[in-house]
């Protein structure tokens, strides 16, 4: 696996995330339409709110992405010149979610069952309805991410050139510079010295 290539720092936000959208499907599809209304009650009752937050901000999250991408692309289409990104592995990303969302699932519903007296679920059913539920949920991250964070790290670098370059810009003062003055011929002068005229010759006498 290309570890060095994978957004590391955005993972675990998007494995937490969609951890909790598939534990939501798991119960649509264990319980058809009336799942989702369990999900509100019982052990069960922090689903839907801790759902519904970290969608809204992973909703916001993907809107700021785009904001500042668009403005990149504003930028370089402004400088003439687009740069090619290599986007991460989509398949090394979904694993990787998979595995962290997987991991969560079985965690929650075994502390569930714990703390309300239920049966434990097997490894079997952990496994079983985790992977239904948390795979198609890790694949739609793992393609969010990847178009997403490959293209964040240019329009990054370019906003921070652009910026770099409008305080260089700033920074420098034009001042304009003046030509040398060609000396004047100066003429002495004091109170009771009459200036004499230049002009032609008078008449000979």
């Amino acid at each position: 696996m290309r570890g060095r290539r994978l957004p590391w720092k955005a993972v675990p936000a998007a494995a937490l995330a969609g951890s909790q959208l598939g534990h939501l499907l798991v119960y649509a599809l264990r319980l058809g339409p009336e799942g989702l209304a369990a999900t509100g009650t019982g052990a069960h009752a922090y689903l839907p709110s801790l759902a519904t937050a970290l969608a809204g901000l992973g909703g916001g999250a993907f809107l700021g992405v785009l904001v500042v991408l668009a403005a990149a692309r504003i930028l370089a289409t402004r400088r003439g010149g687009l740069q090619r990104f290599e986007r991460p592995p989509v398949l090394d990303l979904m694993a990787v979610i998979f595995a962290a969302q997987l991991t969560l699932f079985a965690v929650q519903e075994t502390a569930e069952a714990v703390l309300t007296g239920r049966t434990v679920p097997t490894a079997g059913d952990l496994l079983l309805w985790g992977t239904l539920g948390q795979l198609p949920i890790a694949a739609l991250a793992a393609l969010a991410l990847s178009w997403l964070t490959a293209g964040l790290r240019i329009a990054l670098q370019d906003l921070t050139h652009a910026r770099a370059s409008a305080r260089l810009t700033a920074s420098v003062s034009i001042r304009p510079v003046s030509a040398p003055v060609a000396p004047a011929l100066v003429i002495a002068w004091s109170p009771g010295r009459r200036l004499l005229r230049r002009g032609p010759p008078g008449p000979a006498r």
